[in-house]
């Protein structure tokens, strides 16, 4: 039978592994929907007959001209609009704003798509300029400038490789959690244990045995203190310490303000241990969070209870000089406890 600190570790592990997986899956998507629409793999087209709609095309040695059209996205430049030079023709194009040569050769690569009410806008507004500027009748102009869609142009094979580096990346986190849920040993709080104890079976059937014997100073939720072991679990992470380590009780209220208005107050119970760990413990009111302290007090001896500032700044700016009163301390109450 698994013991507690495997199960834990493993359930810690599926957690992780079910909130990895949704962004895992949704960036696989659309890496798939690229590579479907041929985004990595841009088609090269030779004619004016060989592009689609929709579709990932890729023009070499063309001619761009610059039309004096830009697109706005909330009242910023965010692209202008080109005439590729192709196949006798002309397509129109959408482009990145900081491309300053034109009339150049160039290898353009974009998404062909239908012209939304922008672009048809400016589809129409320029071949009226065109039939003007060469002189010749708006349906000669037609002839030559293609309509119906319009290319695209964005540095689509980055997009790719980012959204595939994101999948890959996710997709390793996922599995690699897979493996600790299977096989907890492989964890890192697993391993930190293994090197801090001289005998790891030891620990896991001692932590076994304090809980299986209910010898719980305090058993919650997240919380679980023992008298050799303290268990921090949450949904997320796993923690344990060794209660003879315990240096620091002390209560935690948070005053929460939206807009500089007071929406609400928790409560918490803050320990800190002799390896500068620490964790929080949350309470549903003051009252429960006093309680808990007092209880702790007639069955943890060695321990400062309580917050004041003096301490704060100790344990702030001289750490060390906090254990040394602190181990001071501890000595003290122990020989209290052996002489009572």
């Amino acid at each position: 039978m698994e013991n507690f600190v495997k199960k834990q570790i493993s359930r810690v592990a599926k957690n992780t592994l079910i909130v990895l997986l949704i962004p895992f899956l949704i960036l696989g998507f659309f890496t798939g929907k690229q590579m479907f629409e041929g985004r990595f793999n841009p088609k090269k087209v030779n004619s004016v007959e060989d592009i689609s709609i929709n579709k990932y095309i890729d023009l070499s040695s063309v001619m761009i001209y610059d039309t004096g059209y830009t697109y706005l996205d909330d009242n910023i430049v965010t692209g202008k609009y080109y005439l590729i030079d192709f196949d006798n023709h002309y397509l129109l194009a959408l482009m990145p704003k900081d491309i300053t040569e034109t009339s150049a050769s160039f290898e353009v690569k974009g998404y062909t798509r239908d012209l939304d009410s922008i672009d048809n806008q400016v589809y129409n507004a320029l071949i009226y300029d065109l039939a003007e500027d060469w002189e010749v009748s708006v349906e000669e102009v037609k002839l030559d400038v293609v309509g119906g869609f319009i290319l695209e142009s964005k540095n689509t094979i980055n997009t790719f490789f980012i959204l595939a580096t994101l999948t890959t990346i996710f997709g390793l986190l996922s599995l690699w959690q897979f493996f600790i849920m299977i096989e907890p040993k492989n964890s890192k709080t697993y391993k930190r244990l293994a090197k801090n104890e001289e005998d790891i079976d030891s620990l896991l059937d001692n932590v076994d045995r304090e809980i299986d014997g209910n010898h719980l100073h305090l058993d919650t939720k997240q919380v679980k203190i023992m008298p050799t072991y303290i268990i921090n679990s949450t949904g997320f992470s796993f923690n344990i310490y060794k209660t003879n380590e315990l240096m620091w009780v002390y209560k935690v209220i948070t005053t929460h303000r939206t807009n500089g208005i007071k929406t609400g107050t928790s409560y918490s119970v803050m320990f800190k241990f002799s390896d500068k760990r620490m964790f929080q413990m949350p309470a549903k009111n003051e009252a429960n969070v006093d309680n808990i302290i007092q209880d702790l007090m007639t069955k943890i001896s060695g321990v400062f209870y309580g917050f004041t500032p003096e301490l704060n700044t100790l344990y702030m700016k001289q750490f060390n000089e906090f254990i040394v009163q602190w181990e001071v301390y501890k000595r003290e109450k122990n020989h209290e406890h052996e002489n009572e």
